[in-house]
Protein backbone atom coordinates (compact mmCIF):
# COMPACT_ATOMS: atom_id res chain seq x y z
CA UNK A 1 0.00 0.00 0.00
CA UNK A 2 2.89 2.28 0.89
CA UNK A 3 5.20 3.86 -1.75
CA UNK A 4 9.05 4.32 -0.97
CA UNK A 5 8.36 8.54 -1.09
CA UNK A 6 5.22 8.29 0.68
CA UNK A 7 5.00 10.94 3.87
CA UNK A 8 2.91 8.58 5.62
CA UNK A 9 3.44 5.46 7.33
CA UNK A 10 1.16 2.43 6.47
CA UNK A 11 -0.02 2.17 10.08
CA UNK A 12 -1.45 6.00 9.68
CA UNK A 13 -3.30 5.43 6.41
CA UNK A 14 -4.72 2.78 7.77
CA UNK A 15 -5.63 4.70 10.26
CA UNK A 16 -6.86 7.24 8.00
CA UNK A 17 -9.19 5.01 6.14
CA UNK A 18 -10.62 4.02 9.38
CA UNK A 19 -11.75 7.01 10.20
CA UNK A 20 -13.82 7.60 6.68
CA UNK A 21 -15.15 4.11 7.53
CA UNK A 22 -16.44 5.25 10.95
CA UNK A 23 -16.91 8.94 10.41
CA UNK A 24 -18.33 9.48 7.21
CA UNK A 25 -21.87 10.05 8.07
CA UNK A 26 -20.83 12.01 11.15
CA UNK A 27 -22.44 15.19 11.22
CA UNK A 28 -24.53 14.87 7.72
CA UNK A 29 -26.77 17.34 6.96
CA UNK A 30 -28.65 18.73 3.62
CA UNK A 31 -26.23 21.54 3.01
CA UNK A 32 -23.01 19.94 2.76
CA UNK A 33 -24.11 16.14 3.43
CA UNK A 34 -21.00 14.00 4.18
CA UNK A 35 -18.51 17.21 3.80
CA UNK A 36 -18.19 16.80 7.49
CA UNK A 37 -17.29 13.54 7.72
CA UNK A 38 -14.81 14.11 5.06
CA UNK A 39 -13.41 17.07 6.32
CA UNK A 40 -12.59 15.05 9.98
CA UNK A 41 -11.37 11.79 7.74
CA UNK A 42 -8.91 13.79 6.26
CA UNK A 43 -7.66 16.45 9.42
CA UNK A 44 -4.42 14.25 10.11
CA UNK A 45 -3.65 14.21 6.10
CA UNK A 46 -3.85 17.98 6.60
CA UNK A 47 -2.00 18.70 9.51
CA UNK A 48 1.02 16.34 8.17
CA UNK A 49 0.77 17.90 4.60
CA UNK A 50 -0.43 21.31 5.44
CA UNK A 51 0.65 22.12 9.30
CA UNK A 52 3.83 24.68 8.20
CA UNK A 53 1.87 26.81 6.00
CA UNK A 54 -1.00 28.22 7.88
CA UNK A 55 -2.58 29.72 4.41
CA UNK A 56 -2.52 26.50 2.65
CA UNK A 57 -3.76 24.74 5.83
CA UNK A 58 -6.85 27.06 5.71
CA UNK A 59 -7.82 26.51 2.38
CA UNK A 60 -7.19 22.71 2.64
CA UNK A 61 -9.71 23.02 5.86
CA UNK A 62 -12.16 24.93 3.58
CA UNK A 63 -11.47 22.43 0.42
CA UNK A 64 -12.75 19.37 2.64
CA UNK A 65 -15.60 20.32 4.43
CA UNK A 66 -17.43 21.18 1.21
CA UNK A 67 -20.41 19.08 0.31
CA UNK A 68 -19.54 15.31 -0.62
CA UNK A 69 -22.15 13.02 -0.90
CA UNK A 70 -21.13 9.42 -2.04
CA UNK A 71 -21.99 5.91 -1.44
CA UNK A 72 -19.92 5.22 1.44
CA UNK A 73 -18.51 1.99 0.50
CA UNK A 74 -16.99 3.81 -2.52
CA UNK A 75 -15.89 6.84 -0.90
CA UNK A 76 -12.49 4.96 0.41
CA UNK A 77 -11.01 4.98 -2.86
CA UNK A 78 -11.28 8.92 -3.37
CA UNK A 79 -10.18 9.17 -0.28
CA UNK A 80 -7.25 7.16 -1.02
CA UNK A 81 -6.82 8.71 -4.39
CA UNK A 82 -7.16 12.48 -2.67
CA UNK A 83 -4.31 11.92 -0.26
CA UNK A 84 -2.02 10.45 -3.15
CA UNK A 85 -2.63 13.63 -5.09
CA UNK A 86 -1.98 16.19 -2.16
CA UNK A 87 1.12 14.27 -1.04
CA UNK A 88 2.56 14.46 -4.07
CA UNK A 89 1.85 18.38 -5.11
CA UNK A 90 1.57 19.61 -1.18
CA UNK A 91 0.42 22.70 -3.14
CA UNK A 92 -2.97 25.21 -3.94
CA UNK A 93 -2.32 23.28 -7.21
CA UNK A 94 -2.89 19.93 -6.06
CA UNK A 95 -5.53 21.09 -3.59
CA UNK A 96 -7.30 21.77 -6.42
CA UNK A 97 -6.62 19.01 -8.54
CA UNK A 98 -7.53 16.53 -5.46
CA UNK A 99 -11.20 18.80 -5.15
CA UNK A 100 -11.78 18.51 -8.60
CA UNK A 101 -11.15 15.05 -8.81
CA UNK A 102 -13.27 14.48 -5.42
CA UNK A 103 -15.99 16.39 -7.17
CA UNK A 104 -15.78 14.37 -10.15
CA UNK A 105 -16.13 11.14 -9.10
CA UNK A 106 -18.40 10.98 -5.98
CA UNK A 107 -21.73 10.63 -8.18
CA UNK A 108 -20.58 8.57 -10.15
CA UNK A 109 -19.22 6.06 -7.62
CA UNK A 110 -22.33 6.88 -5.86
CA UNK A 111 -24.40 5.42 -8.64
CA UNK A 112 -21.81 2.07 -8.77
CA UNK A 113 -21.70 2.06 -5.22
CA UNK A 114 -25.61 2.28 -4.34
CA UNK A 115 -26.41 -0.16 -7.29
CA UNK A 116 -23.86 -2.83 -6.27
CA UNK A 117 -23.94 -2.68 -2.51
CA UNK A 118 -27.69 -1.30 -1.96
CA UNK A 119 -29.50 -2.74 -4.81
CA UNK A 120 -27.89 -6.19 -5.66
CA UNK A 121 -26.23 -7.25 -2.51
CA UNK A 122 -28.70 -5.89 -0.59
CA UNK A 123 -31.70 -7.36 -2.16
CA UNK A 124 -30.08 -10.71 -2.98
CA UNK A 125 -28.26 -11.29 0.45
CA UNK A 126 -31.25 -9.95 2.15
CA UNK A 127 -34.08 -11.92 0.28
CA UNK A 128 -32.01 -15.26 1.34
CA UNK A 129 -31.69 -13.92 4.80
CA UNK A 130 -35.50 -13.19 5.25
CA UNK A 131 -36.41 -16.28 3.41
CA UNK A 132 -34.75 -18.33 5.48
CA UNK A 133 -35.50 -16.64 8.59
CA UNK A 134 -39.25 -17.06 7.64
CA UNK A 135 -38.64 -20.66 7.64
CA UNK A 136 -36.93 -20.70 10.89
CA UNK A 137 -33.23 -21.33 9.47
CA UNK A 138 -30.71 -19.05 11.67
CA UNK A 139 -28.40 -19.39 8.24
CA UNK A 140 -29.89 -16.55 6.78
CA UNK A 141 -28.50 -14.14 9.36
CA UNK A 142 -25.10 -16.14 8.82
CA UNK A 143 -25.50 -15.18 5.16
CA UNK A 144 -26.06 -11.53 5.75
CA UNK A 145 -23.22 -11.08 8.17
CA UNK A 146 -20.57 -12.58 5.47
CA UNK A 147 -22.02 -10.19 3.20
CA UNK A 148 -21.47 -6.99 5.46
CA UNK A 149 -18.09 -8.18 6.68
CA UNK A 150 -16.92 -8.54 3.03
CA UNK A 151 -18.33 -5.49 2.28
CA UNK A 152 -16.28 -4.00 5.31
CA UNK A 153 -13.25 -5.75 3.73
CA UNK A 154 -13.82 -4.53 0.53
CA UNK A 155 -13.58 -0.81 1.78
CA UNK A 156 -9.56 -1.30 2.91
CA UNK A 157 -8.82 -2.77 -0.49
CA UNK A 158 -10.65 0.36 -2.64
CA UNK A 159 -8.92 2.76 -0.36
CA UNK A 160 -5.48 0.92 -1.03
CA UNK A 161 -6.14 0.99 -4.63
CA UNK A 162 -7.08 4.98 -4.58
CA UNK A 163 -3.76 5.60 -2.40
CA UNK A 164 -1.59 3.04 -5.05
CA UNK A 165 -3.10 4.71 -8.32
CA UNK A 166 -3.97 8.29 -7.77
CA UNK A 167 -4.72 10.17 -10.55
CA UNK A 168 -3.95 7.37 -12.55
CA UNK A 169 -6.85 5.43 -11.25
CA UNK A 170 -8.84 8.51 -12.82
Amino acid sequence: MKSNNSKFTAKELRRVNLRWIWQSQIGWNYERMQGLGYLSTMIPVINRLYGDNPELKQKALHVHSQFFNTMPNMGDIIVGMNIAIEEQACSEAGLDVAASVKTALMGPFAGIGDTVFGMIGGAVFGSIAASMALEGNAIGIGIWTLWQVACFFFRFKMFDLGYEQGIKLV
